[in-house]
C-alpha cells in the first residue's frame, strides 16, 4: 500500500507542459525583424492576438511556412505577408511591422505549439498529407489537396485518437470545420462563429491512425488545399471535456489533473455563443477574467470567468459564454504542470 498523496500520483509523460505549449505576451514596436524569445521549443503552431487593438487573430505554421496567415475570426482564404510572422526561430519567432502582431504600443500575446522536427510525406490514409506530428505532445499538423470524395481518410501521425481537429480551406472562403469529441462524429462547430453545433456528415470515423472526412467543400473539395491541425490528450498536459452549467457564480468545476496554464471553452447548444480564451500569461492570479474570442476582432474583454486552479478550473460566473443553466459546454486546456509533478501545489 501506498500514502494516499500527490508524490505517490503516477509521473507525468509531460512534467513541464511549457516544454511544448506555451504563451508570451510583448508590446509591439513597429520594429522589423523582432525577435519573439523564451519559448522552450522552436514553435510549429504560432497564433497572435492582439490584446489592447481591435485586430485579427492570425494563426501560422510551419508546415504552411512563414509569412502565411490565415485568421480564425473571418473565412478568408490563406494569404502571404511578409510584414507579421517572418521566421520560426528556435525558442520563438520573428517578426515584421504588421499592424495585428507589432503595432507600436499596442499589448499582444502569442500562443505556441511543438509539433515535432520534421515534415514528411504521410501516405497512412487516402489522402496524401504533408505531416509534421510530436506523438509524446499530442499535436500534429497536416496540409492536404482535397479529394472530394466521401469517406476518404486523412493519417494524423499521433497513434492515438485525437479529440479536438481543426480544418480550414487555405484557398477558398469558407468556416473553421472543428471536431471536439464532446460534439461526436455527427457535429461540427465553427471556429469564426458563435453558433451551436450543427449536424452533419463532416466527420466520418476518428480511429488512432486516421480521420475520415465527407466531401464537404469547407475540408476536402478536389478544387482546394487545406491545413488540418489535430490534437489528442496526454495525461498531465491536455484535456479535452465537456460540463454542464449550473447558472450559479459557484459554477462547474472540470478536473483536469494539471494547473492550467491555457483554456478554450464553448457553449454548444444554443447559437449566440461565441469561444473564450483564457490563460494565465495575461491571468497570472485568479479569477481569469481576460477573455479573447477567437471568432471576434474586439479588444481583450474583463468579466467574471474562472479560477485556473492546479488541477482543474472551476467557473465563477452565470454569463451564458461559461455556465448557462442547463447549457452543454466543451472545453480544451493545456498545462503549465501537472498536479503531481508540482505536488499538488499551484505555481
Amino acid at each position: 500500500y501506498k500514502a494516499l498523496c500527490t508524490t505517490n500520483l503516477p509521473t507525468p509523460t509531460i512534467a513541464d507542459g511549457s516544454a511544448y505549449f506555451d504563451a508570451k505576451l510583448w508590446t509591439g514596436n513597429a520594429t522589423d525583424n523582432r525577435d519573439i524569445t523564451g519559448y522552450e521549443f522552436s514553435p510549429d503552431l504560432v497564433w497572435i492576438k492582439e490584446r489592447s487593438s481591435t485586430g485579427d487573430h492570425h494563426l501560422f505554421d510551419i508546415v504552411r511556412g512563414a509569412t502565411k496567415a490565415m485568421r480564425s475570426n473571418n473565412t478568408d482564404a490563406e494569404v502571404t505577408d511578409a510584414n507579421e510572422l517572418k521566421a520560426f526561430n528556435s525558442d520563438g519567432f520573428r517578426l515584421g511591422t504588421g499592424g495585428d502582431v507589432n503595432a507600436s504600443g499596442t499589448a499582444t500575446v502569442g500562443w505556441a505549439w511543438d509539433a515535432g522536427t520534421s515534415t514528411v510525406t504521410n501516405n497512412v490514409g487516402d489522402i496524401t498529407t504533408s505531416l509534421r506530428a510530436n506523438p509524446t505532445a499530442g499535436f500534429s499538423i497536416a496540409t492536404y489537396s482535397g479529394s472530394g470524395t466521401s469517406g476518404d481518410t486523412l493519417g494524423h501521425g499521433l497513434n492515438a485518437e485525437p479529440e479536438f481537429v481543426i480544418i480550414k480551406s487555405r484557398t477558398k472562403v469558407d468556416d473553421w470545420r472543428i471536431y471536439h469529441k464532446g460534439v461526436g462524429t455527427g457535429h461540427y462547430l465553427r471556429l469564426n462563429g458563435n453558433h451551436a453545433k450543427t449536424t452533419t456528415n463532416n466527420w466520418q470515423s476518428v480511429s488512432s491512425t486516421t480521420l475520415a472526412i465527407d466531401n464537404d467543400t469547407a475540408i476536402n473539395s478536389s478544387s482546394h488545399t487545406y491545413v488540418a491541425y489535430f490534437f489528442a490528450p496526454v495525461a498531465g498536459y491536455s484535456a479535452f471535456g465537456s460540463y454542464t452549467g449550473n447558472g450559479s457564480a459557484d459554477g462547474p468545476f472540470a478536473l483536469t489533473s494539471f494547473a492550467v496554464r491555457w483554456l478554450l471553452v464553448k457553449r454548444i447548444d444554443a447559437d449566440g455563443n461565441s469561444w473564450s480564451i483564457l490563460d494565465t500569461a495575461r491571468n497570472p492570479s485568479n479569477v481569469a477574467d481576460e477573455r479573447l474570442r477567437p471568432d471576434l476582432s474586439e479588444v481583450t474583454i474583463t468579466a467574471d470567468s474562472a479560477d485556473l486552479l492546479s488541477n482543474g478550473f472551476k467557473i465563477r460566473t452565470t454569463a451564458g459564454l461559461y455556465n448557462a443553466s442547463g447549457g452543454e459546454y466543451i472545453y480544451w486546456a493545456m498545462a503549465e504542470n501537472p498536479f503531481q509533478a508540482n505536488g499538488g501545489l499551484a505555481r
